[in-house]
């Protein structure tokens, strides 16, 4: 039977067909949990699994892009469809595509054994395919070169066992100097996790990955959380070479496997890092200095307390600001301190609408 490929968004590895042109693939119809469609193409053979969904066309073959992407299949493209007999294998080798593909299964180890067959049956000697967790993010796997099927495909079942191979990201060093002299660490990991109750920009790694990343020795150093698009050496570097860079620090965590990250999810958001996602990092060689004066302002500059809209994020941030400052003054009352820079102006905290009472605001402590 002739049927031209469709591509779709569902989250699966299994073809949709039209109930005509199902019940005159598989006839009689027999009571298999899956039946294995053998695609015959200009280019070889491939194998796809059906088990029951349907397509609203006839002469539709509908398949997920990224799995059809796999099978070297484009839309529109059309093919000989047959039944076939696919063998049950005992066990399956499998390893992850990419090292990343390796981080997403590793967190999610327990997610793909318990819904793997709900996403794909066929398989094929080398074939990469992918996985969906939770219906969104994709990790591709491939049916490992020492595999012991050998058949042209395979099927799995509910007793087959599977085996995927680790793997662990390796930690570069990169010249961070024009003149190559000085060099600094430079790693990528994934976000394991967002930490709710940290307030300061943080990151919790292994301590393995802490001891390579700044020569070991140290329980904490700090580094510049890079851009997503700081892939070449110069954009790796901090400062005026990478304006977008975050400064955080870096602590050990028993808790947080190698090659993964626990980040604030204070910096996260500020960031726009998402959860699961690569992030690069690199060492700061820069010494902190000392500021004895700074002038705090709300994140949204542009609203000011008259101006910001209630029930607001702007206007949430200025309260908050407001609060702390208030609390500041009282708790440094009688304490004689350097007055925050351009924070007084004409008797009053122009910044925060701060009305200081006699010569409290003369007695704020730089935060």
């Amino acid at each position: 039977m002739k049927l031209v490929v469709e591509f779709s968004e569902k989250p699966s590895c299994y073809a949709s067909l039209h109930d005509k042109d199902a019940s005159e693939l598989f006839r009689p119809p027999r009571r298999e949990f899956c039946r294995t469609l053998r695609l015959q193409r200009a280019d070889g053979d491939v194998f796809v699994g059906w088990v029951g969904e349907h397509s609203l066309t006839p002469g539709r073959l509908v398949l997920s892009k990224p799995f059809a992407e796999c099978l070297g299949l484009e839309e529109g493209e059309q093919v000989d469809a047959f039944p076939h007999r696919a063998p049950t294998a005992t066990s399956v080798m499998v390893q992850p595509n990419s090292i990343d593909d390796w981080e997403v299964v590793e967190l999610q180890a327990s997610f793909i054994e318990e819904n793997l067959l709900s996403q794909v049956a066929v398989l094929m000697p080398g074939l990469s395919f992918p996985v969906w967790v939770h219906g969104q993010l994709i990790a591709k796997l491939r049916v490992d070169a020492a595999d012991s099927n050998k058949s042209a495909c395979f099927v799995l079942g509910r007793d087959t066992e599977l085996a995927i191979e680790s793997k662990r990201r390796s930690v570069d060093a990169v010249p961070i100097m024009g003149d190559g002299a000085e060099t600094a660490a430079f790693a990528s990991f994934r976000v394991m996790s967002l930490d709710e109750e940290s307030s300061t920009p943080a990151g919790r790694v292994a301590k393995e990955d802490l001891d390579d990343f700044c020569g070991g020795g140290s329980q904490s150093c700090l580094a510049w959380l890079m851009p997503p698009d700081a892939t070449s050496t110069g954009e790796r570097r901090p400062a005026a070479s990478a304006p977008s860079a975050h400064l955080l620090r870096l602590t050990v965590d028993v808790k947080v496997p190698c090659g993964h990250i626990a980040l604030s999810a204070c910096l996260a958001t500020w960031a726009r890092i998402p959860c699961f996602s690569v992030v690069n990092v690199c060492y700061c060689h820069q010494v902190p200095v000392f500021m004895p004066h700074i002038e705090l302002v709300p994140c949204y500059p542009e609203h000011w307390v008259n101006g910001a809209v209630v029930g607001s994020a702007a206007r949430e941030d200025v309260c908050w600001i407001r609060r702390r400052f208030e609390a500041l003054i009282k708790s440094c009352e009688g304490v004689r301190a350097p007055v925050i820079e351009h924070c007084v102006e004409g008797g009053r905290c122009s910044t925060l609408g701060l009305q200081p009472k006699g010569s409290r605001c003369e007695n704020a402590v730089a935060a």
